[in-house]
């Protein structure tokens, strides 16, 4: 009850790029993705990402990153992310990692 509370005081008084708010928002993915409730960590995946598109260039690895775990939870729920974001998502990490991006970009 009272973490409840907390997020929504958050919610009302910090802007979505707040990275307090995106740090929040990022654990209760990871909460919610292990509890395997694929649908609330979907929707936190997606408030992280806006977070990390107002901070950072759409060819960045924090993008990047988010937008391949986004589309893992979206594949766990029988969606499909679009592919050409998955592919330039996975381009991006392998240009900055090179063959170590393959450990990070292995999907479900």
């Amino acid at each position: 009850m009272l973490v409840h509370m907390d997020l929504q005081i958050q919610h009302k008084y910090l802007s979505k790029a707040n990275q307090v708010m995106a740090q929040t928002n990022n654990q209760l993915a990871e909460v919610y993705e292990s509890l395997g409730d694929w649908q609330l960590a979907t929707n936190y995946c997606h408030k992280v990402l806006e977070a990390i598109q107002c901070s950072y260039p759409s060819s960045s690895t924090a993008v990047a990153y988010q937008k391949l775990k986004l589309a893992d939870l979206l594949k766990l729920q029988g969606h499909q992310a679009p592919a050409h974001e998955q592919t330039a998502a996975k381009g991006i990490l392998q240009l900055h990692f090179g063959d170590l991006a393959e450990q990070s970009t292995k999907t479900v």
